[in-house]
């Protein structure tokens, strides 16, 4: 709830965010591939000069989306507000090029990059499931035709006769 309020229009305000976020235990969330509200909270944390745990956030974003323009962002302004110059230029060239003559190509060659990244993400993505939906019949087949596995509960459909 408290980081659908941050990114309302009607948001209840930093202060007002930042005594609600101490109530959250950060060990116990998982966003898992929620990117969005992952990058909404890592935004959160930055504003209220929680800079630390804002770049863990952001850094967990771009393992995900390498190509997340927001979150490319986000680690080029936590870097410089954490004093770290160098690392604030590394994420600034990973960023989207301008919209200026002078980089467009660049720019292009940035959107075919991560279009080509994105790609790979969804195929894996695509595999993990196959994988997953595979396994799942193959168990299905297995009780329902009668070949169980060690530890399995064995019906006998003789009994029903």
């Amino acid at each position: 709830d408290l980081i659908h309020e941050h990114c309302s229009v009607d948001s209840p305000g930093t202060a007002e965010s930042n005594g609600r976020l101490e109530e959250v235990d950060f060990d116990k969330l998982d966003l898992g591939k929620w990117i969005e509200p992952a990058h909404h909270l890592a935004n959160l944390l930055a504003k209220t000069d929680r800079l630390a745990e804002s770049k863990a956030w952001t850094e967990e974003i771009l393992a995900e989306k390498p190509w997340h323009v927001g979150a490319l962002s986000m680690m080029r302004i936590v870097c410089l507000r954490l004093n770290d110059e160098e690392a604030a230029m590394k994420w600034a060239v990973k960023g989207l090029p301008g919209l200026s003559p002078q980089s467009r190509t660049w720019r292009s060659e940035w959107v075919q990059e991560n279009m080509d990244l994105a790609k790979e993400k969804l195929a894996e993505l695509q595999k993990d499931l196959t994988d997953k939906i595979v396994a799942k019949i193959e168990i299905s087949v297995r009780i329902t035709s009668g070949v169980m596995t060690e530890g399995m509960i064995v019906f006998d459909d003789s009994a029903w006769q």
